[in-house]
């Protein structure tokens, strides 16, 4: 299917403006501030909430008719080094309304201030506040973005070496998984990718690692193992660096007997999710999500995406 032409316009802008400039962190975190959507506008029905939880401040973004008891922990994105709840309300307010459960988005604390482990200290407090406030670990899911994605399931190859309860299921979109960057995609895909450049991709590793060795699958969850992990929906483009980040963890988590979703979208960019409803195809990609959350968390009686191969959504 074509790539609708308002997303055609928002790709050649993203290039201009992201992929061919070597912004600085400050800059980085300067334009991520300005694209913060105000509650305001946010979608009908989408209020806002913030919190604290476990010691860590988290937006609560939910319906007013939110399933009781249901939690999205979503976990944004920005390389470990930028990004924030409100960054990422376009995405969080969709997720709230296609799921009907409470999103919580934590507001981790971020490199290179804070380093290793503290994003994951502060996703696991968050995590564990809840199951001790009596959530059930069943009514659970874990989501993120990009770095989020990664942390998604860094955060969860901790808990199960914990021997601590799993959530009920994982969605990683355009995840970055291999801190090494060792990925055939990181070059295939450096001409196609219009967001990333593996000159800022390496910053933001070294941000973030302040010394740990990259390969250790707390950075670099690619070099786990899924072993008894949760349903898993892996979205991400065809097109972005980041494509064989999403398959090694696809492929060997479905080796290891993990139901696997893998939503291959070509045509758009890295974290298109991000833009809500200004992107046409974000219809279709949030209804696939949707029904996934709220099938592994019992919201209703839905019907997964179709799959084939691997999971593939066709």
């Amino acid at each position: 299917m074509p790539l609708s032409l308002r997303s055609r316009f928002y790709k050649a802008l993203l290039r201009r403006i992201i992929k061919n400039r070597n912004l600085s962190l400050e800059q980085i975190r300067a334009g991520a501030g300005m694209v913060a959507m105000p509650t305001s506008i946010l979608p009908k029905g989408v209020s806002i909430m913030r919190d604290t939880i476990g010691g860590v401040p988290v937006d609560r973004v939910a319906l007013a008719d939110a399933e009781p008891g249901r939690i999205v922990m979503h976990l944004h994105g920005g390389g470990y080094v930028s990004g924030s709840p409100d960054t990422h309300r376009m995405l969080t307010s969709l997720l709230a309304r296609t799921t009907r459960a409470t999103v919580l988005v934590p507001d981790y604390r971020l490199a290179p201030e804070k380093p290793f482990p503290a994003a994951m200290d502060d996703t696991l407090a968050v995590y564990r506040s809840l199951l001790a406030d009596g959530y059930e670990a069943r009514n659970i899911a874990i989501s993120g973005d990009s770095a989020g994605g990664g942390l998604a399931l860094a955060t969860v190859i901790l808990l199960r070496e914990s021997r601590e309860s799993l959530p009920a299921a994982l969605v990683c979109m355009s995840p970055w998984t291999d801190l090494m960057l060792e990925g055939a995609s990181y070059t295939a895909n450096a001409a196609s990718d219009a967001v990333l450049n593996v000159t800022s991709l390496r910053e933001w590793a070294a941000f973030y690692a302040a010394g740990e060795s990259l390969d250790n699958p707390l950075l670099s969850p690619a070099r786990g193992e899924f072993d008894g992990f949760p349903p898993l929906l892996i979205q991400v483009c065809g097109d972005e660096m980041l494509l064989d980040d999403a398959l090694v963890v696809a492929r060997k988590a479905e080796a290891a007997g993990v139901s696997v979703t893998l939503d291959i979208k070509n045509g758009l960019w890295h974290c298109w999710q991000l833009m809500g409803n200004l992107v046409p195809e974000n219809r279709e990609t949030f209804a696939e999500t949707g029904a996934f959350l709220r099938a592994h968390l019992g919201i209703g009686s839905v019907p997964g995406p179709r799959t084939g191969r691997l999971g593939q959504v066709s």
